[in-house]
């Protein structure tokens, strides 16, 4: 599990991200910190501190820090393909709603147009023009 930390101090396991503005802000916060510790590295190495404490936990944060942003840009293609899944299944449902509702109204249309007799002659005309796609359909696979 990797964890990081945001912008307020609360400490997150980057799986727990569930949004894609949560994770971008996230990952924003993490390149940020990640630039201020080189910078402060170099500044402590052009003075001339190479062996102090704080070096050595600075380098270790930057490490850190460097890990988890894989991790994190995973989460955040994770987060794009699933919301881009629901869009795209909220779209197909609505076409099919409105496919569904063109298709009532022309079988509505007809009626209206034309004899019982010839409008059952259509549907089963229909019903053998169907019949034969599916045939074919299957036969392609």
């Amino acid at each position: 599990m990797t964890y990081i930390v945001l912008r307020d101090g609360q400490k997150v396991e980057i799986a727990q991200i569930d949004t894609h503005q949560a994770a971008v802000e996230a990952l924003a916060y993490l390149d940020e910190s990640i630039i201020s510790i080189e910078e402060q590295i170099d500044r402590a190495q052009a003075a001339g501190d190479t062996d102090s404490g704080w070096l050595i936990k600075a380098r270790t944060a930057l490490k850190h820090r460097r890990r988890a942003r894989s991790p994190l840009q995973e989460r955040i293609g994770q987060i794009m393909r699933r919301d881009k899944a629901s869009a795209h299944e909220a779209l197909q449902q609505e076409v099919g709603r409105r496919r569904g509702s063109w298709h009532r109204a022309f079988v509505q249309a007809v009626r209206a147009s034309v004899t019982e007799d010839e409008f059952c002659r259509l549907r089963e005309q229909a019903d053998r023009i169907a019949e034969a796609a599916c045939a074919s359909t299957e036969a392609s696979r």
